[in-house]
């Protein structure tokens, strides 16, 4: 009797439950490996996104800067063009004014227009200056490719062909508020 085994669990046994163990091992180390490569890959996702969304954020910070811009300069460009209506009423009607007296002062006319001229000028550059863009750009005026309105050498060359004395010279250009 002593040659016999012990009863109990036999070593084959215990042999099959340790592979089965090592099995599960290797099997949940899979799913360790698996998990941690999603987990690297939806980071990665997370880290595009957020890149993609400080570029939009850039973008739309742009953009805004920009509407507000045009809407300043669309503000700006209806005040300069209600005074340069206003001052071309003003100017066709003493024109005709002077036309339909019979004998027009073509001095007062010239003079008149010459003023127009100035104010628009002025006007011109005042909305550029209220404008200008570090750049150099004025809005909402055209500009040209250096940065400069494109009216600023004919508008000097104008100033400086006009005597700022000639409605001093003529009543009637200071009545009517030249």
């Amino acid at each position: 009797m002593s040659g016999r085994p012990p009863a109990g669990p036999k070593i084959d046994d215990v042999v099959k439950y340790m592979e089965k163990l090592q099995a599960e091992k290797r099997s949940a180390e899979l799913s360790v490996q698996k998990f941690a490569n999603d987990r690297d890959r939806v980071d990665e996702q997370i880290e595009n996104l957020r890149a993609k969304r400080n570029d939009i954020e850039a973008r739309l910070q742009m953009e805004k800067e920009r509407f507000e811009r045009l809407d300043r300069t669309i503000v700006r460009a209806e005040e300069t063009l209600g005074k340069l209506v206003d001052s071309s009423k003003t100017l066709a009607d003493f024109v005709k004014r002077e036309i339909s007296s019979g004998t027009p002062d073509r001095g007062a006319i010239s003079v008149a227009v010459s003023c127009w001229i100035r104010e628009f000028i002025s006007n011109y550059r005042e909305a550029g200056d209220k404008h200008r863009q570090p750049n150099g750009s004025a809005y909402p005026l055209h500009s040209t490719p250096v940065g400069k309105p494109s009216l600023d050498v004919s508008g000097q060359c104008l100033e400086q062909s006009i005597p700022h004395s000639h409605a001093d010279r003529c009543p009637r250009l200071r009545q009517e508020g030249f």
